[in-house]
């Protein structure tokens, strides 16, 4: 009878007899093993190959074995541990090197999502850290620079696959030697790449370093009408200049494109008619407190439109001030709205008007961001002097504690937020502006005091606190 003849994938309690060599370093039967066929990446009940046993366990020449005979370097356990991610684990150094060596992807994760990067630091394996982080660097690095081939071989369907990569994440806006690579595809004229850049995110106003040319100056320099379509479809800034002053349609005029002149000419047209219409858009969204519209229309690149717009006399914070439209108001200003901007006609600013309506927010937003506390309108009325004359007490304490000059008087007239307040009868805020220090005998041009026109106006409260101060003054003297 012949003898039985045996398979080198016996499997014993769920261990493959070659995992099981791998994992006690046994060398010379691996060899042997793999020499009578067995199946290489045969994995144990967790989906453990020899590879990842041997990886686990340090053993170097198993792995080194394992690899010469085509094991697949990144077949990983059910849970998405691969060989590299077992061995960065572990801390068994020389392993990761020689697997990073062969080849293993460094940036394949586990099924939750860690990388062996993320498990060496977790590990505190610093020199496994440093030779990962190294090694993406370097991943990176090729890809970038394949990236910038594929683009100067006008190989689109490789720059397809180069940007579609998630590991490593390659950006449209790459600059090689000065030149973003959106640039560099306008200067040579690759249509079909300069699109697909656009349509990847680039960035297209990015310069040349050095010479601040666009990709929109380079194609009208060179006379590439199809690449200046994609361009200004895109939204590039017909108007952007060069470090020396030059512009796309000066360059397309002085090199006698006119097809492209002509194109620019209407773009420009077509540009202020946009922001003709967008900045009605944005000023109706103020009036109705729109403030996602507003938002989006703040943030557009082209046509970019003011903060400071004025509609009928009215700039649009002072209008959303006056509506206590505190979101926008904020909007505005994030956006580099003039917070001392003033109604056309009257000079009345947005801390006037808001400190005339008591909209505390508003005012306590505007002063945070600089707002000039003392800025009168052309009659001379400052934000403390209506405050006080129309009785808005949380206002007049707001602008008292943020530095208000208590004494300053409306400029005809000569009359002081203390006048104001004793003329109206607002107790109240007669006696903060006492306590804040309020002159009580300025007078009027015409020589009246804040008693005398409290008398003439029978509020017998401010008048019998006027006397007592003044009374106590007296004393004083």
């Amino acid at each position: 009878m012949e003898n039985p003849k045996l398979s080198p994938d016996i499997v014993d309690q769920g261990w493959p007899i070659l995992v099981d060599a791998a994992n006690r370093n046994h060398i010379e039967v691996v060899k042997h093993l793999l020499e009578k066929g067995a199946n290489i990446d045969l994995a144990q009940n967790t989906g453990a190959t020899s590879l990842c046993i041997a990886s686990e366990k340090g053993h170097i020449e198993v792995v080194k074995h394992l690899l010469e005979k085509d094991a697949n370097i990144d077949l990983a356990l059910k849970d998405g541990r691969t060989p590299l991610y077992i061995a960065s684990q572990d801390g068994h150094l020389e392993v990761v090197k020689f697997l990073l060596a062969a080849g293993a992807d460094v940036r394949k994760a586990t099924n939750i999502g860690r990388t062996s990067l993320d498990i060496a630091k977790n590990k505190g394996h610093e020199t496994i850290v440093e030779l990962l982080q190294q090694e993406i660097e370097k991943l990176e690095e090729k890809k970038i620079k394949q990236l910038i081939r594929a683009v100067e071989t006008n190989n689109i369907e490789e720059v397809k696959r180069l940007l579609s990569l998630e590991k490593p994440k390659l950006s449209p806006d790459i600059v090689d030697q000065g030149w973003p690579i959106l640039v560099d595809a306008a200067n040579r004229n690759h249509v079909e790449i300069v699109g697909f850049l656009i349509k990847a995110g680039a960035d297209v106003d990015k310069t040349i370093t050095n010479t601040g040319a666009s990709s929109l100056y380079i194609a009208s320099s060179k006379g590439h009408l199809d690449v200046v379509k994609h361009l200004l479809a895109a939204g590039a800034d017909v108007h952007k200049t060069t470090v020396d002053g030059r512009t796309p349609l000066g360059i397309a005029k002085n090199k006698g494109y006119g097809v492209i002149v002509e194109l620019f000419q209407q773009e420009t047209k077509r540009l202020e008619q946009e922001k003709i219409e967008k900045t009605k858009q944005l000023i109706r969204a103020v009036k109705s407190n729109n403030i996602k519209e507003v938002k989006r229309l703040l943030s557009l690149e082209n046509p970019k439109l003011s903060p400071d717009i004025v509609d009928q006399g009215w700039p649009i914070l002072v209008d959303a001030a006056n509506r206590n439209y505190i979101e926008i108001v904020e909007l505005l200003i994030q956006a580099g709205a003039d917070v001392d901007k003033t109604k056309t006609v009257t000079g009345a600013s947005s801390l006037y008007i808001a400190s005339a309506k008591g909209h505390i927010e508003v005012v306590k937003h505007l002063l945070e961001k600089g707002a000039n506390i003392d800025l009168a309108k052309n009659d001379g009325w400052t934000p403390l002097l209506i405050a006080s004359a129309n009785g808005k007490l949380d206002i007049v304490k707001h602008l008292l504690a943020a530095g208000a000059d208590v004494d300053k008087t409306k400029t005809v007239t000569g009359a002081s937020s203390l006048y104001f307040a004793s003329q109206k009868g607002h107790l109240e805020i007669v006696k903060l502006l006492l306590s804040s220090g309020a002159c009580i005998h300025e007078a009027t041009s015409d020589g009246k005091t804040p008693l005398d026109i409290a008398k003439s106006k029978g509020h017998e409260a401010v008048v019998e606190l006027l006397q007592q101060e003044t009374e106590k003054l007296e004393e004083k003297k």
